[in-house]
């Protein structure tokens, strides 16, 4: 075999594992298969409030908001037309944002609810987000973003469509041993798209984040208050409910407050007076993020309390709290 043939079978063998590996990612993928589906239940309840509504409240974040706020609770019991876009927070605030924006009408009220750990994490854009765009058909979130946000070349994309190597390794380990393929299961979503799930043990200690925004979420943050402003749609930051043991959460609130002074340079924050700092564990499920159902109803009809009274956290306020805050617990 000649040298140019043995380059054309290399070249040709690559592209076709390529092929395979991209094919699975997007189409058999159990996590990129579940948040699809998850994308599909949550689309169909904001079209049954928007035939019912002239404006919606529209939730975006990561998993905090996915397994914490009831859509239907606000709608049937409160009267609050809510829609819950939470998805995992290895999406990245950037696909969050630009998907919400095939959402949001002039007069609706846009819920930032975003981890301060994803707005704090000076990360690129991770293969979980690069592979949910691609498979919802959506690849201009990454490689032609609106809002002028930075944009990912089309080769590093498709090269992000590979499984990696930990996926392969622990998809292997549940099917020898016969678990789940994914940790979380469609029969658990609700019809408006909050999702519920069994308490198992976790770390007994607070999510941390880091000190300051992110250069591209400072970014993000001063495109999506230009955009909302110029469409006359409200945007509005609400703190993620987060599990906190109580002998920290004095350091745990003033890091919130901290990370809020930042927030308020682009938004209003509601008023949430434990600044997202829980320390009943037995209101969560999986993780410090994760609600369980109880949890969850009580998130629910505070937060649409919040958005009735519509008071914002003063500046002042907020640095008095950064500074010294009291031990008041939940």
């Amino acid at each position: 075999m000649s040298l140019r043939s043995k380059i054309i079978l290399i070249v040709t063998s690559s592209l076709v594992a390529w092929a395979g590996c991209a094919f699975y990612s997007l189409n058999l993928n159990p996590e990129i298969r579940f948040y699809c589906d998850l994308s599909k239940i949550q689309k169909r309840w904001a079209d049954t409030l928007r035939s019912k509504t002239s404006s919606q409240h529209i939730l975006i974040g990561g998993s905090s908001a996915l397994f914490s706020v009831m859509p239907e609770r606000a709608w049937n019991t409160h009267f609050v037309p809510l829609v819950n876009l939470g998805v995992a927070a290895g999406m990245q605030p950037q696909v969050m944002v630009l998907r919400a924006l095939d959402y949001i009408h002039k007069g609706d009220t846009l819920i930032v609810a975003l981890e301060p750990g994803l707005l704090t994490a000076n990360e690129e854009m991770g293969t979980l987000g690069v592979q949910y765009a691609f498979a919802m058909g959506r690849s201009d979130w990454i490689c032609r973003p609106a809002l002028g946000l930075r944009r990912l070349s089309w080769g590093s994309a498709f090269l992000a469509l590979r499984p990696g190597a930990y996926h392969i390794v622990t998809l292997a380990a549940k099917i020898v041993t016969h678990r789940p393929l994914y940790r979380y299961r469609l029969k658990d979503v609700s019809s408006g798209g909050w999702v519920s799930t069994e308490s198992r043990e976790f770390e007994d200690q607070p999510p941390r984040h880091g000190e300051k925004l992110a250069p591209q979420s400072v970014e993000l943050l001063e495109a999506l208050a230009r955009f909302t402003s110029e469409r006359e749609i409200k945007l509005m930051y609400a703190l993620p409910w987060a599990y906190c043991p109580e002998n920290d959460l004095k350091k745990f609130r003033q890091e919130n407050a901290s990370f809020l002074l930042q927030i308020q340079r682009y938004m209003p924050i509601l008023f949430d007076p434990r600044l997202g700092a829980i320390d009943k564990k037995s209101l969560f499920a999986d993780t410090a993020w994760h609600l369980n159902d109880e949890g969850s109803r009580f998130r629910t009809d505070e937060l649409v309390a919040q958005l009735k009274r519509q008071q914002m956290w003063k500046c002042s306020e907020l640095q008095k709290h950064a500074g010294k805050i009291g031990a008041e617990t939940f």
